[in-house]
């Protein structure tokens, strides 16, 4: 018998009468699974609040967004709003972190949009420094932010997640970052435009469901992750204590 605590079965299908194929979300218009409303999250993996105006919000991971509208069968067109927010004010809070977007066994999401790889390198020391600007010679740099200085190139390609990274190991000061670029941007407009103008908070999430978890789910099952990160296919009862026995 596998035990899974409420807490990490909140997010997980439940497929029962009350669970419908499709629902109507804002201006998304009809919404299915992998997500439910946020009335009923045990229906979906990820839960939509489509009572939000002027566009409904999903949680993924740490951050909340926006859901602009629907993109293929599988993919959503989003705003960072806290991103949007640091880019308009030339913050370099930007850089402290990459999107990062949950993974499981039942489901992966990936960002569908090019990527510029950045690096982040603590200037503190002289040294430092120096030994940045000689590894990235190569690179634009981004020198304004108090104690680290951001190195780039525009990726060369139009593609998604094109990065031009350096080869072989970075400086131990420096950090990789990736962020969303737009893709109508011209190489010789982002060689005269600021690193803030070419990025971007507005970009389309996709996502993609796992054989396992899709052949459980139309099977009538419940898509689970243990705390192994193993899945699992499951109907469920609970006990009195509130656990979960599968």
């Amino acid at each position: 018998m596998v035990m899974f605590g409420s807490v990490v079965a909140q997010n997980q299908i439940q497929n029962n009468s009350s669970c419908v194929d499709k629902f109507e979300c804002g201006n998304l218009g009809n919404v299915s699974f992998p997500f439910s409303v946020s009335s009923q999250p045990d229906c979906g993996l990820y839960s939509i609040d489509c009572d939000v105006t002027p566009n409904p919000t999903i949680r993924l991971g740490d951050n909340v967004y926006s859901v602009v509208r629907q993109r293929f069968s599988d993919g959503f067109r989003v705003s960072d709003h806290k991103l949007e927010y640091l880019l308009a004010r030339n913050s370099c809070e930007t850089f402290d972190r990459s999107i990062s977007l949950p993974n499981s066994p039942s489901i992966s999401f990936r960002i569908n949009e090019r990527n510029v790889t950045l690096f982040r390198c603590n200037n503190n020391l002289d040294i430092n420094r120096s030994m940045s600007d000689h590894y990235f010679r190569e690179y634009l740099n981004y020198p304004k932010c108090s104690g680290f200085t951001i190195y780039y190139k525009y990726p060369s390609e139009g593609r998604e997640d094109s990065s031009d990274a350096p080869e072989g190991d970075i400086p131990d000061n420096c950090s990789p970052i990736q962020l969303p670029i737009t893709w109508n941007t011209s190489q010789s407009k982002a060689l005269n435009s600021s690193l803030f103008d070419l990025l971007t908070a507005n970009f389309v999430i996709r996502w993609s469901l796992s054989d396992d978890c899709s052949k459980c789910y139309y099977q009538g099952g419940r898509c689970l992750t243990d705390s192994d990160n193993r899945f699992h296919c499951s109907t469920y009862s609970t006990d009195p204590k509130g656990k979960f026995y599968f």
